[in-house]
C-alpha cells in the first residue's frame, strides 16, 4: 500500500555534493583497478585516438616511461583542442561530447572500459598528474592541465575553484610533446602503492596480453612502436617493445574451432553461425576460438580470455562458462566481442545481457567435444588421435588439406605435415644456445666479457697462490627465461619484483662460480671443489656488481 502525499506537503529542493578528499587517491583511487588494470585504461586512450586511426600512412608511437617516483605516458595520437581537454579533465561533465570528435569518423573500436578512465586511472597511480597535449586540428598550440590531489587533503580548500588550462604557442621549452605534430601525455608523480610498478617487463608483457589484437593489427601494417622503458632516458637496455604475446601451445591445430570459419559440415562445431544479441539489441559475429592445450594445465592458466573491442577485461574465464573441474583443464580459448559492455569493474561483463547470450551460444560446443577431448584418462587421449585422423581424412583443417591434396584429382591426400622438433629455440636467441627446458636457455660464449668480475671471483679462492689464472678456460653463461612462464613470475616474485636483467644477472653469477667449478674439477683435479666454491666464492660474486 502505498502513502498518498498530504495536500500540505511542502518539497524542498536539495542536491548530492563530493567533498574535497573525493577526488584523492585516497577516496577516488581506492578502487578495484591494479596497477595493470590503471596504466591499461590510459593505453586505451592512447589506441582510441592513435594517428594511425586518423592518418593509415601515419605510424602509432606510444611510449610508457616507468620511474620509481614517477610514471609518463606519451603517445603521438591526434590531441586534443582546448575545447576537448576540458571537458576530458571534468569529473562532472558526461563524456559523449567528448567521444563523438570528428578526427576519426566511424570508429567502432573505442573501448573506454572504465568510464572516467583517465581521471579514475590517473589517480590510482599517484596524487598529481599533468596532461599535455597539441591537436592535430591545431599543432601550433601546446594546452597543459595540472591536477595536484594533495591539495584536496583540506576540505576547506578552494583549489578546484581555481583549476586553470596552460596555453602556449609551440615550441615550448621542456615539453614532453616535443618532436611530435600531435599527441598527449599523461605525467603522474607522488605515486600511490599501486603506481609504482615492480617489474618494467612483466608491465610490458601484460599490456602486450592486454592489447595484443590492437598490437598486431598495427604491427602488420608496420604501423606501431610501442615500448615500455625503464627510467626517464629511452636507451637500448632499458628499453622493453611490446610485441605479439605467445599463445599456449595448442594439441593439434585441425582440434582448433574458428567461431569466424566454423567448419560445420566436418564436425568440428556444434553450429554454422556463431552469432549472437548483443546488449544493444543487434545481432553480432563472434570472433575467436576454441583450441586444446597439449598439456593439462595445473597452474590455472586455461579457461577463455575475453576481449570486448580489442581490450582485454578477463583473463582465462572459467566459472561464467561453466569451466569447472579437470575435465577442462586443456581448453583455451579466446572471444573478442563487439555486442558486450564492460561495465566500471573488472568482471562487469557476466551480467550483461550480450555476454550472456555468447555463454549460451557456445555452451553445447564447451560441453561436448572439447570437455570430451579435454578429460584427462587414455581413452581420452586414444579418442583426440582417433578425432585428429578423422576430421584429417574430412578435410577438417584448410592448412593441412583437402581430400585432393591440392592437386584436384580428388584422390591423393595431401601428406600428414611433421611435427616441429621440441629443441627449437624462441626467436631473438644468439648461437650457441643448448635449451635446457622450456624455461630456460643457456648461452655459452668463451672469453667472456666479464673478465673482470671473474678475476675478482678467482682470486675468492683460498688455494689461488698454486694455480694460475686462465681466462681463457673460464665461460660465461647467458641465461635467457621464458618472461611467461611460472617459473619466472615464481622467481620475480621470490626476488620481490625485479625485472629480467636483474634476474639474468643473477643467473651470471652463479654461472660464474659454476664456471669455476668446472675448472677446478676438470683443469685441477681439485677434489673438495664444491665445497671450495661454495664457501669461498659464492659470498663473493652474489656480492658483485655485473
Amino acid at each position: 500500500m502505498s502513502k498518498q502525499k498530504k495536500s500540505s506537503s511542502k518539497v524542498t529542493s536539495t542536491e548530492i555534493k563530493h567533498g574535497n578528499k573525493f577526488y584523492t587517491p585516497d577516496v577516488i583511487g581506492k578502487n578495484t583497478l591494479t596497477t595493470t588494470e590503471a596504466i591499461s585504461e590510459l593505453v586505451a586512450n592512447c589506441f582510441d585516438w592513435c594517428i594511425t586511426k586518423h592518418d593509415e600512412t601515419k605510424k602509432t608511437e606510444l611510449k610508457i616511461f616507468v620511474t620509481p617516483t614517477a610514471l609518463l605516458i606519451l603517445d603521438n595520437g591526434v590531441g586534443m583542442t582546448l575545447e576537448q581537454l576540458d571537458v576530458a579533465k571534468d569529473f562532472a561533465r558526461a563524456q559523449e561530447k567528448f567521444n563523438k570528435r570528428n578526427e576519426i569518423k566511424d570508429d567502432k573500436d573505442r573501448k573506454g572500459m572504465y568510464g572516467m578512465g583517465m581521471k579514475v586511472s590517473a589517480l590510482t597511480l599517484g596524487w598529481k598528474y599533468t596532461i599535455t597535449t597539441k591537436s592535430i586540428n591545431d599543432p601550433s598550440i601546446q594546452h597543459t592541465f595540472e591536477f595536484d590531489s594533495t591539495n584536496l587533503k583540506n576540505e576547506e580548500s578552494d583549489y578546484l575553484s581555481k583549476l586553470e588550462i596552460e596555453s602556449d604557442a609551440v615550441p615550448v621549452q621542456g615539453s614532453p610533446l616535443k618532436g611530435y605534430t600531435s599527441g598527449t601525455s599523461i605525467f603522474i608523480e607522488h605515486l600511490t602503492d599501486k603506481g609504482k610498478v615492480p617489474s618494467v617487463s612483466t608491465l610490458r608483457d601484460e599490456l602486450a596480453q592486454r592489447f595484443w589484437p590492437q598490437i598486431e593489427s598495427l604491427q602488420k601494417q608496420g604501423k606501431l612502436e610501442f615500448k615500455v622503458i625503464k627510467g626517464s632516458e629511452e636507451t637500448d637496455e632499458s628499453t622493453y617493445q611490446a610485441s605479439k604475446i605467445k599463445r599456449p601451445a595448442f594439441e593439434h591445430e585441425i582440434l582448433k574451432l574458428d567461431f569466424e570459419n566454423p567448419k560445420y559440415e566436418q564436425g568440428c562445431s556444434k553450429k554454422e553461425k556463431y552469432e549472437y544479441v548483443g546488449s544493444d539489441g543487434k545481432i553480432h559475429q563472434l570472433r575467436g576460438f576454441l583450441q586444446l592445450l597439449k598439456e593439462r594445465s595445473f597452474s590455472g592458466n586455461y579457461g577463455i580470455n575475453v576481449y570486448i573491442k580489442n581490450q582485454l577485461v578477463v583473463m582465462f574465464e572459467k566459472e561464467s562458462f561453466g569451466i569447472v573441474g579437470r575435465n577442462f583443464e586443456k581448453l583455451y580459448g579466446e572471444i573478442d566481442l563487439s555486442g558486450a559492455i564492460a561495465g566500471n569493474v573488472k568482471n562487469a561483463i557476466i551480467s550483461d545481457e550480450g555476454f550472456k547470450n555468447v555463454v549460451k551460444l557456445i555452451y553445447d560446443d564447451l560441453q561436448g567435444i572439447y570437455k570430451k577431448l579435454g578429460t584427462p584418462t587414455k581413452i581420452a587421449n586414444k579418442w583426440i588421435t582417433e578425432e585428429i585422423q578423422r576430421r584429417l581424412i574430412n578435410g577438417g583443417n584448410s592448412d593441412i588439406g583437402n581430400n585432393d591434396g591440392g592437386h584436384g584429382d580428388g584422390g591423393t591426400k595431401k601428406p600428414k605435415e611433421k611435427e616441429k622438433p621440441d629443441n627449437i629455440l624462441p626467436e631473438g636467441m644468439p648461437e650457441n644456445v643448448v635449451k635446457i627446458t622450456d624455461t630456460i636457455y643457456y648461452h655459452i660464449l668463451k672469453k667472456p666479457s666479464v673478465k673482470n668480475d671473474l678475476a675478482l671471483a678467482w682470486k675468492a679462492l683460498s688455494l689461488r697462490s698454486r694455480l694460475k689464472f686462465d681466462n681463457l678456460q673460464l665461460f660465461e653463461l647467458h641465461v635467457k627465461v621464458n618472461t611467461n612462464s611460472a617459473f619466472f613470475k615464481a622467481l620475480e616474485e621470490q626476488m620481490q619484483g625485479r625485472d629480467l636483467a636483474t634476474i639474468t644477472a643473477f643467473f651470471n653469477k652463479v654461472a660464474i662460480c659454476e664456471s669455476l667449478l668446472e675448472i677446478l674439477i676438470y683443469h685441477h683435479k681439485i677434489k673438495n671443489a664444491r665445497s671450495i666454491i661454495d664457501k669461498n666464492v659464492y659470498p663473493v660474486v652474489i656480492k658483485m656488481k655485473l
